[in-house]
């Protein structure tokens, strides 16, 4: 296992050393555990990533692979690591956690969750960075200058448990929404990607 983790992950930093971005990011969550991180308890959230890599290394990615598994394996909680090929080359989904806190934490990204100064009787919930992103990023860069993850992504929340949400600019079952407003039903999955979601981090609100 430990063999097949380090080629994966070999394959999906190549990939970034060729400008591969993330096709999609998934975390689920669930309503009891944001209210109890809003509360102070800290917990992880399991995520789900997917790139589309290409299949060849040149000599320079591969003498730069040990030492990017190694930066990574240092930031990253990775758990598991499935290959696929397709007509376009490799797809990799790798499976994960993160942090959720209410409070920022030493992490590259975590799930936050804070009290709206905006909307009385609600949490706020985003993807923000942590404290280690900075040093993760210069890592990287110190490995090669081309490695420089973006502080914001594009993210997918998968939400269950009981409660009502708000959300601007989201895309659910394929209607994007100026303001969405609702309640959840056993679950909801709301998409933030493209858009004005490429500067800043997608999120949304639900009720205490």
């Amino acid at each position: 296992m430990k063999s097949n983790k380090k080629t994966a992950l070999a394959l999906l930093f190549a990939g970034l050393l060729a400008g591969c971005n993330a096709d999609k990011l998934e975390v689920t969550l669930k309503t009891d555990e944001i209210r109890a991180a809003a509360q102070g308890e800290a917990t992880n959230i399991s995520f789900e990533a997917e790139f589309s890599l290409m299949s060849e290394l040149d000599a320079e990615q591969r003498a730069e692979l040990d030492q990017i598994i190694a930066t990574v394996e240092d930031f990253m909680d990775i758990d598991d690591i499935e290959l696929e090929n397709s007509d376009m080359g490799i797809n990799l989904l790798i499976e994960g956690q993160m942090p959720m806190s209410g409070v920022q934490v030493s992490a590259p990204w975590y799930v936050s969750v804070t009290d709206s100064y905006i909307h009385d009787g609600l949490y706020r919930i985003e993807l923000a960075n942590g404290t280690e992103f900075d040093r993760f990023q210069n890592a990287l860069q110190g490995i090669n200058f081309m490695l420089a993850p973006n502080a914001v992504q594009p993210v997918k929340y998968k939400v269950r448990g009981e409660g009502m949400v708000m959300a601007p600019g989201v895309d659910i079952d394929g209607y994007t929404y100026l303001l969405y407003a609702g309640e959840i039903e056993r679950r909801l999955t709301m998409n933030f990607s493209g858009g004005p979601w490429e500067n800043t981090s997608g999120g949304f609100f639900l009720n205490k």
